[in-house]
């Protein structure tokens, strides 16, 4: 029994040995990873600056220099962003009061953003999708946790110019000022329905990929045409929804 016990607290020992190195590796390698993603995000900036549009790249998460300055500051985690710019929606509130006082509000809309994250307490980074932000807005949603990572190699310049492009069909759906197609909509809740969160049901409410409307259609197809039919398709829609960017 007692060889048993030490060859279970040996195996288990490697495991978080193994655990702690990669994630002292990734510690280690971040600082590189994290620029040559900023690097990415400022390209991406100056190429939209020429034509008009003015993105934000924010390298959010800093250190104190000076020790009596004042703000918050966030140690073990840091990220990168690339945002979109705030735009007027072209709406006015105008208020009236008693008094005779006029009050105007042009009502204005903060852009969906793309956020880089790593944590230092277990060596992960996650990238997230942030959708825009306008006060017209009844409910904002939610951010979609659209990748992560325990292997910081994965974070290389191809794959923030391939996150670049999801920001760009994210914000065109969840956008007022924007227009998308029907593809585009589908890929974004395909996305938010694959969130690790929504999978382990954190959260208020779980995102479902059809709604009772699309379920009902999807029956009455594999009713009138049979499963082996709608099956056939699954590979094209598969690839649709998510593309080689």
């Amino acid at each position: 029994m007692d060889i048993k016990i030490k060859k279970i607290w040996g195996a288990d020992q490697k495991a978080r040995e193994r655990h702690l190195w990669h994630k002292k590796r990734n510690i280690r390698n971040w600082p590189i990873h994290k620029m040559r993603a900023l690097a990415v995000f400022e390209c991406f900036a100056h190429a939209a600056r020429e034509h008009g549009q003015s993105f934000g790249v924010i390298d959010q998460i800093r250190k104190p220099e000076a020790p009596d300055e004042v703000g918050i500051f966030h140690y073990g985690q840091d990220h990168v962003s690339l945002i979109f710019p705030s735009r007027p929606t072209g709406e006015l509130t105008v208020t009236q009061s008693w008094g005779g006082g006029v009050y105007s509000k042009r009502e204005s809309e903060a852009g969906a953003s793309l956020a880089i994250h790593f944590s230092e307490h277990n060596g992960v980074f996650q990238t997230f999708l942030f959708p825009p932000k306008c006060s017209t807005l009844v409910k904002e949603k939610r951010g979609i946790l659209i990748d992560f990572s325990f292997n910081m190699d994965n974070l290389t310049p191809e794959y923030s110019v391939k996150m670049i492009r999801k920001l760009l069909i994210f914000n065109r759906v969840e956008s007022v000022l924007e227009s998308s197609t029907r593809l585009e909509r589908w890929r974004v809740r395909w996305w938010r329905f694959i969130d690790v969160r929504n999978r382990k049901g954190i959260g208020e409410k779980v995102e479902h990929l059809l709604t009772p409307w699309e379920m009902i259609v999807l029956a009455a197809l594999l009713a009138i045409f049979g499963s082996s039919a709608v099956l056939k398709g699954i590979p094209y829609l598969w690839q649709l929804l998510n593309p080689i960017l």
